[in-house]
């Protein structure tokens, strides 16, 4: 259920967006059986579209990744960024990624580990979580 909705969440926002946006999503989940906590992953989703650089001359880009391996839920979101992007970002109050954080840690306490890369072009996020 939650992989359905995050595959129609980037349809969704592949129509809504400009078409100087390259999406590149990657969901393979292989393992059955295993089970997350709803509206997880949509979180780091969100903000790959909504801190997405709008650069007129050169690509814009969102790269997502979630995949199982051995009882593993693995949760990379990438997009391009510009410099403006970070004054948008330090205006934001970041509840999101907040609220992230304090439900992983009372769900998946130990079990999960997210983790953030900012660079001048690019933001990364990955999201670990073990679901055995």
């Amino acid at each position: 259920m939650e992989i359905e909705y995050i595959k129609n969440y980037i349809a969704f926002q592949r129509l809504r967006k400009d078409e100087d946006l390259i999406v590149d999503s990657q969901i393979d989940i292989c393992e059955t059986g295993l089970k997350i906590a709803p509206l997880l992953l949509v979180v780091p989703i969100e903000n790959a579209f909504k801190f997405v650089s709008n650069f007129s001359d050169k690509e814009n880009i969102i790269t997502i990744k979630i995949y199982t391996k051995a009882g593993f839920l693995y949760c990379s979101c990438m997009n391009s960024k510009d410099f403006q992007q970070d004054g948008i970002a330090k205006m934001s109050n970041g509840i999101g990624i907040a609220n992230l954080k304090r439900r992983l840690e009372l769900l998946y306490s130990e079990k999960y580990e997210l983790t953030t890369n900012i660079n001048s072009d690019f933001y990364e996020s990955n999201l670990n979580i073990e679901l055995t």
